[in-house]
């Protein structure tokens, strides 16, 4: 397989403008944010611009003993692609973690956490916009 031509996130000026279409869908095609890796995640206009807590991707603990301090302060939130599982090209999802999440990684190269997927709720799955590389030439 070739190369990709993908950039990550954090190379776009105008993020906003250049990677969503005006009904806030991505408007190119996503890849794994790796160099070496040229697997694509998504097409574009398969995921629509939400915005969730950034806290969601935090790597959860199997230890339940731990306190949630999450009242103390306004969560910070993340934009994500949203998309139903099935409009992946490639992903590969982790096991079910004690808060009910699942952690999604690049098929290719194992890279990750790139979004996760609540599996307490529908089958609905979130890719970080900035954990992601972008096609160029679209």
């Amino acid at each position: 397989m070739a190369k990709n031509a993908s950039v990550p996130y954090k190379q776009f000026v105008e993020s906003g403008n250049q990677l969503v279409v005006e009904d806030k869908h991505n408007a190119v095609d996503i890849y794994c944010p790796q160099p070496y890796c040229c697997s694509l995640i998504m097409r574009a206009k398969a995921g629509q611009l939400v915005e969730r807590p950034k806290s969601k991707l935090n790597i959860a603990s199997n230890d339940t003993s731990v306190t949630d301090d999450t009242n103390a302060e306004v969560e910070a939130m993340q934009q994500y692609w949203h998309l139903s599982m099935m409009a992946f090209e490639t992903i590969a999802f982790s096991i079910p973690v004690v808060t009910g999440l699942q952690y999604l990684y690049c098929t290719e190269c194992g890279t990750g956490p790139l979004g996760y997927q609540d599996s307490a709720g529908e089958a609905e799955c979130f890719i970080a916009v900035d954990r992601v590389g972008y096609a160029t030439g679209t």
